[in-house]
């Protein structure tokens, strides 16, 4: 079991939390389709890393093109959850209906 396999899926599903715990308010509210793309881009993480941990929990191996895409997506995916904290100020859980 390669521990590359165990640490790109608790990455993948790190920053899909990430971007569910953001876009959750939004959806709520008034659901516009910048946080749809928000909710879509965690849910393809998850999805992603899920299967990372499945390879890394049975023992098997991913082929280094699907690799290079799972990093590429993950270092994506944090640079857009840290560009919308940096522009979009945190929702207040008062705020919420």
């Amino acid at each position: 079991m390669e521990l590359i396999y165990l640490l790109t899926g608790l990455a993948e599903v790190t920053v899909a939390v990430l971007l569910w715990h953001h876009a959750a308010p939004a959806l709520r509210r008034i659901g516009t389709w910048r946080a749809w793309k928000t909710w879509l881009l965690g849910l393809t993480l998850a999805l992603f890393g899920i299967g990372q941990l499945d390879t890394w929990w049975t023992g098997g191996s991913i082929h280094w093109l699907r690799q290079g895409g799972d990093f590429v997506l993950i270092i994506y995916a944090a640079w857009r959850f840290f560009h919308i904290m940096r522009h979009v100020p945190p929702p207040h859980w008062s705020d919420a209906p």
